[in-house]
C-alpha cells in the first residue's frame, strides 16, 4: 500500500489533489489476532461503524509538503481514516497494537478528524484532542444526538483548525476546565461554544453514573 508522490499547493491541501483517498486503499478490517487483544483498539473498535478499523499490509508513502517522498512504517500495524466535515477522506492515522510508540499521522490539512458516532447535520458536534476522551464521552452519550470528533495530533493548534473547520454549519462544543483560560484564549474568533466544568468532563459523567 504505497501512495503516488504528487505535487500540490500547500496551501490548499485536498483530499482530492493529495492522494490520501488512496491511504487505506485495498485494506481490509483486521482480525482478532491482528488486534492483538489490544485493549484500546479492541474497544474503538467496537465502537466505530464495521470497517472503520482497518489492518495495513505495507509502508506508506507521504504525498504533500516538505515530506513528500519519505516512507512512513505502516506495515503490519491498523489504520483509521481522518475525515471533513463532508465525509471526505483527508488523512489517516496508523496505530501499533500493544504499543506506547506514538501513532502515525498523515494529514495535510491539518483539520482531519476521527468521527465516533452519527454525522446527522442537526447533532451537536463535541471536540476532543485527546481518543481516550472521546471514547470515554461517547460511551456515556452514544444514545444522543451527539457527534464527537477527535484531533489525532494533540496538538492546540490542530485543535483549533480542526474546529474551526467543523464549526461551519454545526454546533461544536469544545469542553474544558476551569484552568482551561488558555485554550479559550486559544480559540477566540472561532465559532464555537466552551463547555466549562469544575473537573474534566470524563470525571463529571463517571460521578454521575
Amino acid at each position: 500500500m504505497t501512495t503516488t508522490p504528487q505535487t500540490i499547493d500547500n496551501k490548499k491541501a485536498h483530499a482530492d489533489n493529495t492522494g490520501a483517498h488512496t491511504l487505506l486503499q485495498d485494506c481490509k478490517p483486521p482480525t482478532e489476532e491482528q488486534l492483538a487483544n489490544d485493549p484500546f483498539l479492541i474497544k474503538l473498535n467496537d465502537m466505530l461503524e464495521p470497517e472503520r478499523l482497518l489492518f495495513v499490509t505495507g509502508d506508506t508513502t507521504i504525498y504533500y509538503g516538505e515530506q513528500i517522498g519519505k516512507t512512513e512504517p505502516t506495515a503490519n500495524i491498523i489504520g483509521l481514516a481522518l475525515t471533513d466535515k463532508p465525509g471526505d477522506i483527508v488523512g489517516a492515522v496508523f496505530y501499533t497494537p500493544n504499543s506506547k510508540v506514538k501513532p502515525i499521522v498523515i494529514d495535510p490539512t491539518g483539520y482531519g478528524a476521527i468521527v465516533i458516532g452519527d454525522t446527522n447535520k442537526a447533532y451537536e458536534v463535541i471536540a476532543f484532542n485527546d481518543l481516550d476522551d472521546g471514547i470515554e464521552v461517547y460511551s456515556y452519550l452514544m444514545s444522543s444526538d451527539k457527534t464527537i470528533i477527535v484531533s489525532p495530533q494533540k496538538t492546540k493548534q490542530c485543535l483549533k483548525k480542526m474546529v474551526q473547520h467543523w464549526s461551519s454549519g454545526s454546533q461544536v462544543t469544545v469542553p474544558m476546565t476551569l484552568d482551561g483560560k488558555g485554550l479559550i484564549n486559544l480559540l477566540a474568533g472561532v465559532k464555537a461554544r466552551a463547555l466549562v466544568t469544575v473537573a474534566h468532563i470524563v470525571t463529571m459523567l463517571h460521578a454521575a453514573s
